[in-house]
């Protein structure tokens, strides 16, 4: 398989904004482990970075599913899948995600029994693996459309490019558009299909769609990606028009109890995570679309950085919380603590034992 550069290069630093992203969580003021102690700057921080970072690995993951698709068997496509996606799932969950439930329990008011039926039932064990949940469902939705339904598929990829070809500027608004659909969609299933902490993550998985099959689109038409990655500035300007209008209506940003507020700050968030993909790609198509060392390493890295993080994050501010230093400096601590734990993990135990790079990575990780 052709090998896209600047792909590999943006997962591995949006895998590592996932470190940021939960480092800030620790010390915002919706904290894991001192809410009462945060600061509203890293609220902020994690609502930008998880505007666009997930919905950018998203329409990666569709890119490659598609290009793998077309090239391999159905049955080769979900054996390989299972291994790389569904193993390291149950793995982490039964021991990382364990592990981590197992330290917040100090910090919660209410402490999950780890052994009951319920934990597992309810998906406590699920937190930052929801991704992988979710890609699951994309992933076997795609097989099953290419081998039950191939005609129909053909015919509706091609309808919905030829509707994002037909205008650059068109494109950057409908795209917003359908997400705010499938966002509301998300949230009917969420409150009246099942009144449960845990849905086994189908409302996530309807709100994160369209990137996905944005990604199929931009993998079965290369002039779809092509505009994707190159800067058009009637484009950018149309959506900071749009955004800039929004934004004027709530200024603040806030999301009180006045429902068109609320409201308002959806449809600016939807199309300000178009942009900002639309800007990443560009960005990184730009800058990055060479073969460098550090950033196929980085991303060969980024399962085991995925998997292993969430639980050093909190292991590590756990212990960096007490020291009388500024936030800022536990906030820089962490990060570097737990990106550096994760590779020396990569090198040192995935990379050097078959059987933790078959578990954790889903096949035989090389060095």
């Amino acid at each position: 398989m052709q090998r896209f550069h600047f792909l590999d290069a943006m997962r591995s630093i949006l895998m590592m904004l996932g470190v940021v992203l939960h480092t800030a969580v620790v010390y915002s003021t919706n904290s894991w482990l001192q809410p009462d102690e945060g600061s509203v700057f890293y609220n902020h921080l994690v609502h930008v970075i998880h505007l666009f970072r997930m919905p950018a690995f998203f329409i990666i993951s569709g890119f490659f599913c598609h290009l793998m698709l077309s090239r391999v068997s159905s049955s080769v496509f979900i054996k390989q899948k299972a291994s790389r996606i569904l193993l390291p799932l149950i793995i982490t969950a039964i021991t990382l995600n364990t592990l981590q439930n197992i330290i917040l329990n100090d910090y919660r008011t209410i402490e999950m029994e780890i052994l009951s039926l319920e934990y597992w039932l309810e998906g406590n064990w699920v937190s930052h693996l929801w991704f992988l949940i979710a890609l699951i469902y994309f992933l076997l939705l795609s097989t099953v459309v290419k081998i039950l339904f191939p005609k129909v598929s053909d015919r509706l990829l091609t309808f919905s490019s030829q509707c994002l070809l037909s205008s650059k500027h068109f494109s950057i608004i409908l795209l917003p558009l359908i997400s705010l659909v499938l966002i509301k969609a998300s949230h009917i299933f969420s409150l009246h299909i099942m009144n449960l902490e845990f849905d086994w993550q189908i409302s996530e998985s309807i709100k994160y769609s369209i990137y996905f099959y944005f990604g199929i689109l931009t993998a079965r038409h290369p002039k779809l990606l092509s505009n994707f990655t190159h800067i058009s500035f009637p484009t950018l300007g149309i959506s900071c028009f749009v955004i800039g209008m929004l934004v004027s209506l709530n200024p603040l940003g806030v999301i009180t109890e006045n429902h068109w507020l609320a409201r308002i700050q959806l449809v600016v968030d939807s199309f300000s995570t178009w942009l900002l993909c639309y800007l990443c790609f560009i960005l990184f198509h730009q800058l990055t679309n060479s073969p460098l060392k550090l950033f196929q390493y980085l991303s060969d890295a980024s399962y085991t950085i995925y998997l292993f993080h969430h639980v050093l994050v909190i292991a590590f501010s756990i212990l960096v919380i007490p020291l009388a230093i500024p936030i800022f400096i536990k906030f820089i601590l962490v990060i570097i603590m737990t990106f550096a734990s994760t590779i020396v993990i990569h090198n040192g135990l995935i990379c050097k034992l078959p059987f933790m790079s078959i578990l954790f990575n889903g096949k035989v990780q090389k060095r």
